[in-house]
């Protein structure tokens, strides 16, 4: 009887402990219609991405959807300071969508608070409305029509990227071989050069490798090789000479390559063997995606469903 017991107790232990591990692994999300993501950590991704689609087929309504995903091995924050829509045309000084239909798409966005999109995850809105003033659909005030409206959405969101791999510097060869460089993050650690310009250096190349249009304000730029943490300059790479860069690095479509060039030691090496050692780092940044288009209006137009 006494056995009997215990073979219960010991199933019921079982059963308790298989719940309890299914539901503690969850993350929360906030905001609009999300997906959980995967608890493996990824080596390889862009972070954030985004998919917007406008409908026109009912205008002056335009129906939009609003897809953000996470390849990135961080969460990513996005708050309403850092989300901006607007068009560049103006009326009146005003936004040519009604004030009320762009309250809606921010209050949807942020109707929990900030957004939060886990590692793998996304936030969804789909079958949402802006809706085109009369004034700017129908009539500008001097007899004209607009032909078409353009269209701006500003996605930024904190970020940082760390590397940590294995070097191996060939002294006879004056050459280095970097293992295993890869990074799930929009701003990448692409390559380790060594060279000599003044004393020999460890030259660190970092790309922005996002998708779309981009700014990035990279800070706290932090490198160490071995045990030694390095004095490095920042420099832009151009189709010429480095620019040297005097102020804080930023990343654009005019300078997307930060080459951050670290003054070494290499005299505690051995000129004549391979020698194995590791450098790591980490730096933060802002990062800023811009999304832009174009809705074309037709000959004939419709008040829409009013």
């Amino acid at each position: 009887m006494i056995s009997k017991k215990i073979c219960i107790l010991f199933v019921c232990v079982l059963l308790f402990s298989a719940c309890s591990a299914s539901n503690g692994g969850s993350i929360p999300f906030f905001g609009g219609n999300s997906k959980q993501g995967s608890s493996d950590k990824p080596t390889n991704g862009l972070g954030l991405s985004y998919t917007f689609d406008v409908n026109t087929q009912r205008l002056p309504d335009v129906n939009y959807d609003l897809l953000l995903k996470n390849d990135g091995d961080k969460p990513i924050i996005i708050t309403p300071e850092n989300f901006k829509f607007h068009t560049i045309n103006r009326y009146n000084g005003q936004d040519v969508f009604t004030q009320e239909s762009l309250e809606d798409m921010r209050s949807t966005l942020f109707e929990r608070g900030d957004i939060l999109i886990p590692i793998g995850g996304e936030f969804k809105i789909q079958n949402r409305n802006l809706r085109i003033i009369d004034e700017v659909y129908f009539t500008d005030g001097r007899d004209s029509l607009y032909d078409s409206i353009d269209y701006q959405m500003i996605i930024s969101y904190d970020y940082a990227t760390e590397f940590d791999n294995n070097l191996e510097l060939d002294l006879d060869t004056y050459e280095v071989t970097a293992r295993g460089i890869s990074q799930a993050a929009p701003i990448k650690l692409t390559d380790i050069n060594l060279i000599n310009s003044n004393g020999d250096k460890l030259e660190f190349v970092i790309e922005d490798r996002g998708r779309g249009d981009s700014s990035v304000q990279i800070n706290d730029l932090d490198f160490t090789l071995g045990t030694n943490q390095l004095n490095c300059k920042n420099y832009y790479k151009t189709t010429g000479s480095p620019k040297k860069i005097e102020n804080t690095p930023i990343l654009s479509n005019d300078f997307s390559t930060l080459l951050v060039v670290c003054d070494i030691d290499l005299s505690q090496y051995d000129d004549n063997s391979i020698t194995t050692t590791k450098t790591f780092g980490s730096f933060s940044y802002l990062y800023t995606l811009l999304e832009q288009g174009t809705i074309n209006f037709g000959d004939i137009r419709s008040a829409g469903y009013e």
